[in-house]
């Protein structure tokens, strides 16, 4: 589906399970700090003013542990994003 060629495996790393409406997506990361449970009511529509994502691939916006998240639209990334990998990272 996504036409990308096959990642070194790195011991520790975990996988993200995004389903979505062509099927479900494996993405690789570093590590998961936690997971969380929200209700809609939960989420602020405010988007970030720190430019560090498009704002089409943001979701919005949740208070948590003292911080403030910024929820990413993985489909949308996934799907439409138009992403390359920086393996030098």
């Amino acid at each position: 589906m996504f036409k990308l060629k096959p990642s070194k495996n790195y011991s520790g790393s975990k996988v993200i399970i995004v389903n979505l409406d062509e099927g479900e997506a494996g993405v690789l990361v570093d590590d998961i700090e936690d997971v969380i449970y929200l209700k809609n009511g939960d989420i602020s529509s405010e988007r970030s003013s720190l430019n560090l994502i498009n704002d089409s691939f943001q979701k919005g916006k949740v208070h948590y542990k003292n911080r403030m998240l910024t929820l990413v639209d993985l489909e949308r990334v996934l799907l439409f994003g138009n992403l390359s990998v920086n393996d030098d990272v």
